[in-house]
């Protein structure tokens, strides 16, 4: 389910795919927002969303009812960014790592390498 079954047919923005009913994040540093390869989700018509990231074991859920296409661009870009902020800093204060060390890779490779 979670697996892209579009390949690369135009219509999906880059670095995303399409599984059985979830967008599924293709490759790493093509899409706008910070994730793992292999995560997926789906966002609603009025704001709502989800995504799973299997690989730093994260389930985020955002519930929200906005008419306005503006805003609803704006709310889930920003809570997803605030999500991986989170977990960037939670390593690094795990690590003692410098945040520049850390925004230099991908977010999923961050994290996986504390693990």
């Amino acid at each position: 389910m979670t697996a892209d079954h579009t390949g690369s047919r135009p219509g999906r923005p880059p670095g995303f795919g399409f599984g059985l009913g979830f967008e599924v994040r293709t490759a790493s540093g093509d899409a706008a927002l910070p994730g793992s390869v292999g995560e997926y989700g789906w966002a609603g018509d009025a704001g709502t969303l989800f995504w799973i990231d299997p690989k730093e074991q994260l389930i985020a859920i955002y519930m929200v009812q906005v008419s306005d296409p503006d805003r609803i661009a704006t709310c889930a870009t920003s809570s997803g960014r605030m999500v991986q902020a989170a977990l960037i800093d939670r390593l690094k204060e795990s690590s003692g790592a410098s945040g520049r060390a850390l925004m230099s890779r991908p977010v999923g490779t961050a994290l996986a390498a504390s693990a």
